[in-house]
């Protein structure tokens, strides 16, 4: 009996597990800030505008802009500056402690660093 409850158990949360992770596919930052769904995993390429510190980037797909949380884990030594075009795979998240939309990436390509966007005087990179 124990062996069929566990079963029973596991059967009935393996579509749940298997919902999890999978991508819905490339979208753009208008769609994600019109409808934000903090459990549908999306793919958005674009550009870095700033580097907000602390592991925060300003990022636009020229549809919007969206406030990123990109650990350094997940860059493995790369900067991204003014201009990077980037790939990145994750979800919407609202803040603990205040209203705040951001993008939490849960993965990040680099596609092109503009080397031009790093020795603009000023350019807030």
């Amino acid at each position: 009996m124990k062996k069929i409850l566990v079963a029973m158990l596991l059967f009935a949360a393996f579509p749940a597990f298997a919902q999890y992770g999978s991508p819905v596919g490339k979208t753009d930052v208008q769609s994600i800030l019109s409808a934000p769904d903090d459990a549908r995993r999306v793919i958005l390429q674009g550009t870095i505008v700033r580097n907000n510190g602390d592991e925060s980037y300003l990022f636009t797909d020229g549809t919007g802009q969206v406030n990123l949380a990109i650990e350094d884990r997940l860059l493995w030594g790369q900067k991204l500056d003014k201009g990077t075009k980037i790939e990145i795979e994750g979800e919407m998240d609202e803040g603990w402690f205040s209203d705040k939309i951001y993008f939490s990436v849960e993965r990040v390509q680099v596609i092109e660093k503009d080397s031009a966007a790093a020795v603009i005087p000023g350019s807030g990179g």
